[in-house]
């Protein structure tokens, strides 16, 4: 089956975050409704997102920054920025 989007490295790591295979991965993760299940899944974990303007970070339990604010061109380029590099060191 074609996807409609453009799978990229990025998705994938998201998806696998997710507990998702490569095949069951069909939506971009750059959209809001996308980005809140992956933000829900991070904040049954312990963590909380922060968010200011178009930048955003998370903390652990105790409120320690995890990682500098992400700066992206919009409010959902920050938050996705934020997710992505979550997902990298966690």
């Amino acid at each position: 089956m074609e996807h409609s989007f453009d799978n990229t490295l990025e998705t994938r790591e998201i998806g696998a975050f997710m507990e998702l295979t490569d095949g069951e991965i069909t939506e971009d993760y750059r959209g809001l409704a996308k980005l809140n299940e992956v933000i829900e899944k991070i904040h049954e974990n312990g963590y909380c997102i922060h968010i200011i303007g178009n930048g955003a970070t998370f903390h652990d339990k105790e409120g320690v920054e995890l990682f500098p604010f992400t700066d992206g061109e919009t409010f959902e380029d920050g938050v996705y920025k934020a997710v992505l590099e979550f997902v990298r060191r966690f």
